[in-house]
């Protein structure tokens, strides 16, 4: 068998691929061959791979593995609270618990487990205890505030036992995972250098209709719409795979999958009660700057395109004139509407019609100001979306003229409302947003 390191490397359109070390094995009986290289040398974007060709009909490729010879005083003390936020999705949490326990947790000699517990955190309250507990795993009933009240009180607890964790990973429940994922991000996280310790490693989305497709390897907010990066890209294809490997500098990784530094976080700096949508947005943009996002380390989730969800545009709408109200208060107040103005339009372009004043509902939210987030239920806030929502259901159809004619009369309502109000409650929340980010304030919500 002849085995090489082979470098690929995307220059224009075309592939480059370099042998870097050959090694040749001829022996009748099972052989081991090592491919030392020093990979300070490296510079540069591209890929580093293993080719095997076969020299006889014999050849038989038993397996292998990558090392590095690292001292043990340098491996970086690691272990994750790896939190899975759920409401009702029992079977979601159970098939990746399972998985878990086969793969990594019930196998003696799979050491990485000592550096994993698992955070369940059950905004439905419905998951039993003594199906769910074992030794590396825990239950946290939970009120339901979305998946940022949820993923938060995994934080939570992660902080009580900050000595133990180095790392706090946030994980949907309803993600399609491989175990590898988490023991590739610790291997990487024990290894990395002193001056990246405040590293945050994201995990991409991959499409579960089709599985070799990315939906998204971290995102960028414009101040008027989220960009999915390397969206599209097909991770069969060398190509995709070199231009996935390049840093696109993302403001946030959603939190289907990201492994957040516990040194960056402490009871004053914690997520903000959204709900959901743009948590992990606000989040990523407030604390960690600095993302890694690796081949090989991503989930399979079902595609948001699937999903024909009317309570989402409200969040999306709302929670986003907050990320701009919070980060980018020097918008004016024209890039704002056009937000809500995208959402309509959409809607209207696809018939969703009743998307239009689910919208403005999100508009005019924001606009009751800071105390409207800082002391509403967000519980009771949901339920009495999902009211308003089966109303707007059981509505008679109208034509869709009478729909672009009733959306601009909002809209220009809605401008003037905000023509008067915007200024101030961009200011309410450049003063006081530092009140729903503490651990005093989330333990009184809980």
């Amino acid at each position: 068998v002849q085995l090489r390191l082979m470098k690929a490397e995307l220059c224009g359109k075309k592939i480059q691929r370099t042998t870097l070390l050959t090694q040749t094995v001829r022996q009748e009986q099972l052989a081991e061959a090592i491919l030392l290289y020093d990979f300070s040398k490296e510079t540069g974007n591209g890929i580093l791979y293993l080719e095997l060709t076969a020299l006889s009909k014999i050849a038989v490729f038993a397996g292998g593995f990558y090392a590095s010879p690292v001292p043990k005083e340098q491996i970086n003390p690691t272990k994750l609270a790896a939190v899975i936020c759920t409401y009702k999705r029992e079977q979601y949490v159970q098939r990746n618990l399972e998985h878990l326990r086969q793969t990594i947790f019930t196998k003696p000699e799979q050491e990485i487990a000592r550096h994993l517990e698992i955070f369940v955190v059950d905004n439905g309250q419905t998951l039993q205890k003594e199906a769910i507990e074992q030794e590396n795993v825990r239950l946290f009933p939970n009120k339901n505030y979305g998946g940022s009240g949820g993923f938060t009180r995994g934080i939570i607890e992660a902080l009580r036992r900050k000595d133990e964790f180095s790392h706090v990973l946030l994980m949907d429940d309803d993600i399609l995972l491989e175990s590898n994922v988490l023991v590739k991000t610790i291997r990487f996280l024990q290894l990395v250098r002193p001056e990246h310790r405040d590293l945050a490693i994201g995990g991409s989305m991959l499409r579960l209709d089709d599985m070799k497709v990315q939906h998204e390897a971290g995102g960028k907010w414009t101040g008027r719409k989220i960009i999915n990066l390397n969206k599209g890209f097909n991770l069969c294809n060398v190509p995709d795979l070199l231009k996935n490997e390049v840093d696109n500098h993302p403001d946030y990784n959603a939190w289907w999958y990201a492994c957040l530094p516990l040194c960056l976080i402490d009871e004053n700096n914690l997520p903000l009660p959204l709900f959901v949508r743009e948590d992990d947005v606000e989040y990523g943009i407030r604390l960690f700057h600095k993302w890694l996002l690796l081949n090989g380390v991503g989930v399979w989730h079902e595609p948001f395109d699937k999903k024909d969800n009317v309570i989402m545009e409200y969040y999306n709408v709302r929670n986003q004139l907050i990320l701009n109200a919070i980060h980018y208060p020097e918008n004016h107040l024209c890039q704002n509407l056009y937000i809500l103005v995208r959402f309509v339009g959409k809607s209207l372009l696809r018939h969703y019609c009743n998307l239009v004043d689910v919208a403005f509902k999100g508009l005019n939210d924001f606009l009751k100001g800071f105390n409207f987030i800082k002391e509403s239920d967000a519980e009771q806030v949901h339920q009495e979306l999902r009211t308003f929502c089966k109303q707007l259901e059981e509505k008679k159809k109208k034509p869709a003229i009478y729909y672009w004619c009733y959306a601009g009369v909002k809209f220009l309502f809605a401008f003037g409302r905000s023509l008067i109000q915007y200024s101030k409650i961009v200011k309410q929340y450049q003063n006081r947003v530092n009140e729903i980010m503490t651990l005093e304030y989330w333990n009184e919500k809980y």
